[in-house]
């Protein structure tokens, strides 16, 4: 349940290439990781894949660029009611 609602949460927020390359990338990562223990008979392998993947994601972090407030290209306006819809409306 909990990985559908990810699922879900990540379809809202992801390009259809970003998720695709994220999916192929989540789907290999058992292979990889067993061809490189096969390979090096280290067993640590999959925990420096980890270390690797969470530098990735922290250098990643460095350079995305924050919304500051704006809203996500293709979410729908967040109003509390009809007059400040129509005043977001207008600003837009």
């Amino acid at each position: 349940l909990l990985k559908s609602l990810v699922a879900l949460h990540r379809h809202g927020i992801e390009p259809r290439h970003v998720r695709a390359l994220r999916q192929g990338a989540e789907r290999d990562a058992a292979l990889i990781a067993s061809a490189l223990v096969e390979k090096t008979g280290d067993l640590m392998m999959p925990a420096y894949m980890l270390m690797v993947a969470g530098v990735v994601g922290l250098v990643s972090i460095y350079f995305v660029r924050e919304p500051a407030g704006k809203r996500l290209k293709g979410s729908a306006p967040a109003a509390a009611s009809e007059a400040e819809a129509r005043e977001m409306a207008a600003k837009a």
